[in-house]
């Protein structure tokens, strides 16, 4: 698996080609496997602000989440080509949060 980190910049040029991903929404709530209720949440629209202040905006229908206070982009590429992005975000280190987003 190759990994790297990647400026906003080159993440917003990535998710131009219009791809779905599935958004780990679990771990945003702190849901861990034994748990009864899961979210699932997939996303066909992505929308990327570079211009201070960052922001991602994963749409879906009327359903969106908003990602700022972007510290980092992690970029993982599987053997299959799949990429997988990790989104370090949050400005406090109590805060700090990850958002997984995998392509479909």
């Amino acid at each position: 698996m190759y990994r790297d980190e990647i400026s906003i910049g080159t993440f917003c040029l990535d998710v131009l080609a219009a791809s779905e991903y599935q958004v780990d929404v679990n771990a945003l709530l702190g849901v861990c496997g034994a748990s009864p209720v899961h979210v699932h949440y997939k996303t066909d629209k992505i929308v990327v602000t570079d211009t201070c202040p960052e922001s991602i905006l994963l749409a879906s229908g009327d359903n969106y989440i908003t990602i700022s206070q972007i510290q980092k982009i992690i970029r993982m590429i599987a053997e299959d080509g799949k990429v997988t992005y990790e989104i370090v975000c949050g400005r406090l280190k109590s805060l700090e949060t990850t958002v997984k987003i995998a392509q479909i």
